[in-house]
């Protein structure tokens, strides 16, 4: 029987659904929205996922995942920061675990990523093409964003027998619970241009937004949700 799986992405406008999932996978502040959730159903396992710049630097991802003491965190990169949660269980992924997960899920692999991470925007043109030449050199392309990511995960974790619910993961940029950050700025270029193209359709038909711009723009499934359905 096929696992239902919630994804909560960390843009501020984002809706908690009033269902039960089997599980429960959190992007960086999108924490904030899954301690909503765990207060109505506090059973439901609970797992993180965080760059360990972002926890490090903004007070508002790293309180509110304290806060929501969750089952598991997976770092993407290393925290310096204390994290005093004893039934917690840490994973630290590598870039290169990362990138190695990705392209499983791409149709052209590795190149799939490379061509992604070329959307990606910096400030101004030098910049951008300084990033872009740097990460291929060092063979240290991202990918996806932190929400994007956490998806994959979890069809990772259940070969693909779930089906995913998104809230919070737009694709298109937007407001986030935390914007100081400069990576935001463009991450979400390299996320539009995977799930449009990059991702295979195996995968991408296993995953539901509850929003249904995101659903015309990604081109995956969307499921109406009423007022009632929703935790506030």
């Amino acid at each position: 029987m096929k696992k239902k799986i919630l994804v909560l992405g960390s843009r501020h406008d984002s809706i908690v659904p009033n269902l039960e999932f089997d599980e429960v996978y959190v992007a960086n502040s999108a924490a904030i929205n899954a301690l909503k959730y765990k207060k109505k159903f506090p059973h439901i396992k609970i797992i993180c996922c965080s760059a360990g710049l972002v926890f490090d630097k903004n007070p508002i991802c790293r309180n509110s995942i304290l806060d929501l003491d969750p089952d598991e965190i997976h770092f993407r990169s290393f925290p310096t920061r204390n994290i005093d949660l004893k039934k917690t269980k840490i994973n630290i992924l590598t870039k290169k675990e990362q990138r190695k997960m990705q392209y499983s899920f791409f149709k052209l692999n590795m190149l799939s990523l490379i061509i992604a991470e070329s959307k990606y925007r910096k400030k101004n043109l030098r910049e951008t093409f300084k990033y872009f030449y740097e990460s291929l050199i060092r063979n240290s392309f991202l990918g996806t964003s932190t929400g994007l990511f956490s998806v994959l995960l979890a069809l990772n974790k259940h070969k693909n027998n779930c089906d995913i619910f998104i809230s919070g993961i737009g694709f298109d940029g937007g407001a986030y619970f935390f914007s100081n950050l400069e990576d935001h700025v463009g991450r979400h270029l390299v996320d539009k241009y995977i799930i449009q193209n990059a991702l295979k359709s195996k995968f991408k038909k296993n995953i539901t937004t509850f929003d249904m711009d995101t659903s015309v723009l990604a081109g995956i499934r969307h499921q109406k949700i009423d007022v009632s359905d929703t935790i506030l």
